[in-house]
């Protein structure tokens, strides 16, 4: 909900200043929730559905990709220092 809300309002910001800084914020947000949407579906399908074998054949390639896009999901925190250098104009529109 908190992305939801931080996403909208970035997106009100650009409409109001047409300035389309910081928006690779929606892309790092993205990559973050990415691994924690297939860690949430890892957990409700392997518990309730393990001793199918479409599940352990989907499973695989699934844990692959999160494997593969779990070092991604810190940048969000990175973003934090693009944030405190940018102008307080940025902050405050």
């Amino acid at each position: 909900m908190l992305s939801f809300t931080s996403i909208m309002l970035l997106a009100v910001r650009m409409k109001i200043t047409h300035d389309f800084y910081m928006l690779f914020l929606v892309w790092n947000l993205f990559l973050a929730l990415l691994p924690y949407g297939i860690s949430l579906w890892f957990e409700t399908s392997i518990a309730s559905a393990f001793s199918t074998v479409i599940i352990r054949w989907f499973t695989v390639p699934v844990f692959i990709i999160w494997l593969l896009v779990l070092p991604n999901a810190p940048y969000i925190i990175t973003d934090l220092i693009h944030i405190r250098k940018a102008p307080l104009a940025f902050l405050m529109c």
